[in-house]
């Protein structure tokens, strides 16, 4: 009976969608075009063949003083790394709980993590916020954002980073290898 009864709940809930979408796109004409208004940028400069120009990322047009161009990573930068970190996250920034610090609270946490870090990683993971790891395992270019990954890949191994902002919070960061 149980069985029975769901298979019918299913052909009925089948025929609705069906019966909905032939209602309102059987036979109907393509609308026309809705117009896209044109982002005028300012016509390229021409720089020397000797330089390198760095495209900024789709956030960086937007408002340039939140998201600044980013360095291409140099030719002998490692493929890969593996990192540890601390994280320090604030209102607003991704995966933060409602009752977290305020972003200038998180970057004085961040700021005096920095030393004691330094010292000790392990010590340092106990004491920042959940999500904080002492090995966090390999990264390959082009997994981080550019920004994060630009200051991760020329960090030297053993060394720890100053504050990192990411959408995430603020990140202070050991190269593991």
């Amino acid at each position: 009976m149980q069985r029975s009864s769901t298979v019918a709940i299913g052909v009925l809930l089948i025929a609705v969608v069906v019966l909905l979408v032939w209602r309102t796109g059987a036979g109907a004409r393509p609308s026309a075009p809705v117009p896209v208004p044109s982002l005028h940028l300012p016509a390229p400069s021409f720089a020397p063949p000797a330089l390198s120009l760095a495209l900024p990322d789709a956030s960086s047009l937007a408002d340039p003083e939140l998201a600044p161009l980013h360095k291409p990573l140099p030719r002998n930068a490692p493929k890969s790394v593996r990192l540890g970190v601390l994280l320090f996250q604030y209102r607003g920034a991704q995966f933060a709980p409602a009752s977290a610090r305020s972003k200038a609270e998180a970057l004085v946490a961040a700021k005096a993590a920095v030393e004691p870090a330094r010292k000790s990683f392990k010590a340092a993971v106990k004491s920042a916020d959940p999500g904080s790891v002492e090995d966090a395992g390999k990264f390959a270019q082009g997994v981080l954002e550019p920004s994060i990954e630009y200051e991760v890949f020329l960090l030297p191994p053993g060394a720890v980073s100053d504050p990192i902002e990411t959408p995430r919070g603020y990140w202070v960061v050991k190269r593991v290898e």
